[in-house]
């Protein structure tokens, strides 16, 4: 049985794609043209040009976990020349693997899709999302004026690797940012929270900035890259063990059955590859005719069982 979306932003995966390569245009620059092919792909009998995002929640910058797998799945069919094989990629519910990919000869591929993520990293990131969206959303007109008349912009770039390991409530950290924003009235070029008044915002070690005659979108920045490499190791071990245990339950006709390891953003841009192969070595996963490892801007590596 297909998953059921969850939420959805207004805009198509196409109209979105092309607003995009509009504004990019504009600056002299390209789109990677893998997001056309992958526009043509179909998931769940949908293309996914014509597909609106599925989101977290309402409010929310990050998609919801099917649609994260069918689109990683999508993209890799692109980076292995197979998309105009594609049928119909098929999101699937438990006991079965997460993915079928349905070719055009009548033939499948089952994938397991799972993240390598560094979860304080992962955790950080939904907590200034939810954030992010609570602040947008306040009723307090004074939060409003001062998010409508400047760009505020709280950075996050000296997280340590404690801040990581923090555990903040999204109400406390809203009331935090609602009170700075309701407070501001000019322009501000660095401004360090007040332990008193923003602890949180003060332990995160954060940076406040304000431009006015500007918009703000969404206050707090974290940095893209906070994950923490030395956790890519272990992180991948556990989860190729645990995706071992569960393809041991899944029924003879799920094959071919692949693996794919989706290293997350956070870790940057570093390669793992050494890593991923010594790691899947070690583990030996029979189970698994074929096991990919995707990391963003590099092209997957490919491990044949």
């Amino acid at each position: 049985m297909a998953r059921k979306p969850t939420h959805f932003t207004p805009y198509s995966n196409d109209e979105s794609h092309l607003r995009f390569k509009a504004v990019v245009a504009q600056l002299g620059q390209g789109v990677d043209a893998r997001e056309d092919r992958l526009a043509e792909v179909r998931i769940d009998g949908v293309r996914f040009g014509d597909r609106l995002p599925e989101m977290r929640k309402p409010g929310s910058m990050f998609y919801a976990q099917s649609y994260v797998e069918a689109r990683s799945i999508g993209m890799l069919m692109v980076d292995l020349d197979l998309a105009e094989r594609v049928r119909d990629i098929r999101r699937l519910e438990p006991p079965a693997p997460d993915i079928e990919v349905m070719l055009d000869d009548g033939q499948s591929i089952f994938v397991e899709q799972t993240m390598v993520m560094d979860e304080g990293a992962r955790r950080l990131s939904v907590l200034v999302d939810d954030v992010n969206a609570a602040v947008r959303a306040s009723d307090d007109a004074a939060v409003q004026r001062g998010l409508n008349a400047g760009l505020l912009t709280i950075r996050l770039d000296r997280l340590s690797a404690a801040d990581l390991e923090l555990e903040i409530a999204a109400a406390d950290l809203t009331a935090e940012v609602c009170a700075i924003a309701s407070a501001l009235q000019d322009d501000v070029a660095l401004l360090r929270p007040d332990p008193s008044t923003a602890p949180n915002l003060h332990q995160l070690d954060a940076r406040v900035f304000y431009r006015t005659g500007l918009k703000t979108g969404s206050p707090i920045q974290p940095p893209m890259d906070h994950g923490r490499p030395g956790l890519v190791e272990p992180t991948l071990r556990a989860r190729l063990r645990k995706k071992i245990e569960k393809a041991g339950h899944y029924a003879a006709i799920c094959r071919p059955l692949w693996l794919v390891l989706d290293v997350d953003y956070h870790f940057g841009l570093a390669t793992f590859n050494n890593v991923a192969r010594t790691v899947i070595a070690e583990e030996a996963p029979e189970c698994f005719d074929r096991i990919i490892v995707q990391q963003a801007r590099t092209a997957p590596l490919i491990i044949e069982r």
